[in-house]
């Protein structure tokens, strides 16, 4: 048995048998069997009626070009290259894969020419292979060129890049695999995109730009998790979106509370307040002084003086109160009037909006305008009637002033100390308003630092929702991937970001000993807020967390205000991040290549959009890419387009191209021609031109035990 190569038989039970399934140890059936053997079945009729017509329609379909080499691909692939079916197999594809690309009009410059020709696009996984400058990266540009923000400035390796500002009118022809889409074409310059589509492109060195960069990465990861289709079917995508704002709206509501805070602390300083209680003080001494004065002269004056001064001064102090008033109605009518013009301009102009709307897409008359002249007009004769008012009642202080001028003496001097008296109460009466408002304004603070408390604590529990969250949403992105995401587990992380909280803590502090203690005692405490599930406990921590940050007032600068330290203090200082752990290793542990293998396992496993990929193996070796990489091509290339441009022949060989295009540049030209891995012109040209083309094909032979 272990010289046989195939089997003949329909039964799928016989089919998992021989591809090693029924085993404990797949190790245990190639000790037995020698290799994994295909399946395969004839009609096995016994009269010409029965030819072709299997029983229980169990067609024996086989993916390969219809030659000896193509048959021999079974051998290879038992399992993705054969079945036994009634219909044809095939997984369902975007309708908007690529079915091919033509180019026209390809002359770019003197020294640079695309041949015009068509390019069939498998639906399954595309590879294009040629040698450095030969095209490969032209042909996956110029694909991308089609949809909008897919060619990115400053990337130095875009070829539509590099020739753009010479606008040749190189002309490329887009077609899909739905019967029922059209073709899109442009011309490299023009500003026109495919809209009903979308791609997924990464071109050469984007992948290294995100492993490289944390911030990057988990930005893109959670862009990726977020965008999948369950996620945003079921609601998490908008439920994660709405938290996020809150926590953004709670933090600025906390940035609202300090900078009111800081108001209020300023304007009840001690100096303040200690300067307010002097004045009061003299003020009241002045008041006790003058009615001294008064008690002591009034005795010696008439009645009838006293009587006459005291009525004058009243009179005089009614008629100043009168053109107060008359100035505080003025004042209010002004306001109106320039709320009325407020209003008016904005009430019109969104009348004037909706009869566009009104008038072009319904045929209906207008509506008409407010016209507000009347009350304009109301406005500006009552001002002028208030001014006339005004100016008569001043009018009458002058024949009062002009009696209490004619004082002399005694009378005079009585007269000085009675206004004097109730000038000194009114500024005693301001002096006390001001005492009072600075008492509400310490009851206020006394609310706003119990506001703050609270709505820190709210702030707290929202980003421990929005991690709560975010497991969920990790947990259905994972659900049903086990192939594709194979060795790799997310893990929700919501974490002070300690650095900035330290290096924004020195921009503000003095450093006087033991500051240093004290922060990292606050930093330490933060950090335990961030990873505790436990309200009450978290509560606990909040509070320690307070009492600490009052310390830290003692060593702030002295040009520095409360302000800035409470905006340290109660700042969002947290970062929402996805941990993953790659074959039980933190990400931050892995190399560049390693991340990128966990961000093109992320990006494969997720849509059915096509996706482009230019060189993506860059930093990998053979062997990573073999045991990691291989497999995630294999079972992605189920459910969505691929195209890819690559070096690697394991990538091509073993992840089991579908096509393979090889691009070569001759006499200044770029052409491509393509074919199947059965074509042996194409597996000599992998050999030839992939480094480890020949070992590939001996390690995909080995692997099933040929």
């Amino acid at each position: 048995m272990s010289k046989c190569k195939a089997i003949f038989s329909s039964n799928e039970s016989d089919r998992e048998f021989y591809l090693g399934k029924k085993h404990d140890k797949q190790e245990d059936y190639m000790e037995e069997f020698g290799s994994f053997k295909p399946c395969i079945h004839g009609s096995d009729a016994h009269s010409y009626e029965r030819l072709c017509k299997p029983d229980l329609d169990r067609f024996c379909w086989i993916k390969a070009d219809p030659t000896f080499e193509g048959i021999k691909q079974i051998l290879y692939e038992p399992e993705d290259r054969i079945a036994i079916q009634k219909l044809k197999p095939g997984h369902t594809k975007n309708i908007y894969s690529f079915s091919g690309i033509q180019f026209a009009q390809s002359k770019i410059g003197p020294n640079l020419e695309i041949m015009e020709q068509y390019i069939i696009l498998n639906k399954d996984y595309v590879t294009v292979i040629g040698g450095k400058g030969a095209g490969k990266t032209a042909l996956l540009d110029l694909l991308a060129n089609n949809f909008e923000n897919q060619i990115r400035d400053g990337n130095p390796n875009s070829f539509v890049k590099r020739i753009y500002e010479q606008c040749p009118k190189l002309l490329t022809e887009i077609s899909f695999l739905g019967v029922d889409v059209d073709p899109f074409s442009k011309e490299l310059c023009e500003q026109k995109y495919h809209t009903s589509s979308n791609i997924v492109y990464f071109s050469q060195g984007e992948i290294d730009k995100f492993s490289g960069d944390k911030s990057n990465l988990d930005s893109k990861i959670l862009s990726i998790i977020l965008s999948n289709e369950r996620v945003v079917e079921r609601k998490y995508k908008s439920a994660f979106e709405s938290i996020t704002t809150e926590v953004v709206k709670t933090a600025k509501e906390i940035e609202e509370v300090n900078k009111l805070l800081s108001t209020l602390l300023r304007e009840t300083d001690q100096s303040i307040k200690s300067d307010l209680a002097r004045r009061i003080s003299a003020k009241q001494g002045e008041i006790e002084n003058l009615n001294d004065k008064l008690e002591y002269k009034e005795p010696s004056l008439s009645a009838a003086a006293s009587a006459e001064i005291k009525r004058l001064n009243e009179l005089k102090d009614n008629t100043n109160r009168r053109v107060a008033n008359i100035d505080e109605t003025g004042q209010r009518i002004k306001e109106l009037d320039e709320d009325l013009s407020d209003f008016l301009g904005k009430f019109n102009d969104a009348i004037a909006f909706v009869n566009k709307d009104i008038k072009i897409s319904y045929r209906l008359e207008a509506i008409p305008a407010v016209n507000t002249d009347e009350t304009s007009i109301a406005i500006k004769d009552r001002l002028a009637s208030l001014s006339n008012i005004k100016s008569k009642t001043e009018s009458e202080i002058i024949p009062i002033n002009e009696k209490l001028e004619k004082l002399s003496g005694e009378e005079k001097e009585h007269s000085l100390n009675i206004s004097g008296k109730k000038r000194a109460e009114k500024e005693l009466y301001e002096l006390m308003d001001q005492s009072r408002v600075i008492s509400e304004k310490e009851i206020a603070i006394g609310q706003l630092i119990a506001k703050r408390y609270q709505t820190y604590t709210i702030f707290q529990s929202k980003i421990h929702s929005q991690k709560t969250l975010y497991d969920e949403i990790i947990y259905l992105f994972c659900k049903d991937k086990g192939d594709s995401l194979s060795g790799i587990a997310f893990i929700a992380k919501t974490s002070l970001i300690t650095g900035k909280f330290i290096s924004n803590a020195h921009d503000i502090f003095d450093g006087r000993f033991p500051y240093e203690n004290d922060l990292n005692k606050c930093a330490e405490l933060l950090g335990r807020i961030a990873g505790e599930n436990d309200d009450t406990k978290r509560e606990e921590i909040l509070k320690s967390y307070f009492e600490s940050i009052e310390k830290m007032i003692n060593y702030l600068r002295r040009s520095i205000p409360k302000e800035a330290l409470y905006d340290w203090a109660f700042g969002n200082h947290f970062g929402l991040s996805t941990d993953i752990l790659f074959n039980g290793t933190s990400m931050d542990k892995l190399s560049m290549g390693q991340k990128g293998t966990v961000l093109l396992k992320l990006i494969l496993a997720e849509g059915d959009c096509p996706i482009i990929i230019d060189q993506p193996e860059e930093n990998l070796d053979n062997k990573f890419i073999f045991g990691e990489l291989v497999q995630t091509f294999r079972t992605a290339k189920k459910k969505r387009q691929i195209i890819i441009a690559t070096n690697n022949a394991n990538l091509v060989v073993n992840a089991d191209a579908d096509q393979i295009i090889i691009a070569s540049f001759e006499n200044n030209e770029i052409s491509y021609s393509s074919g199947s891995l059965e074509d042996l012109s194409i597996r000599q040209e992998i050999t030839d031109i992939l480094e480890g083309g020949k070992e590939a094909f001996l390690t995909r032979e080995k692997k099933y035990g040929l």
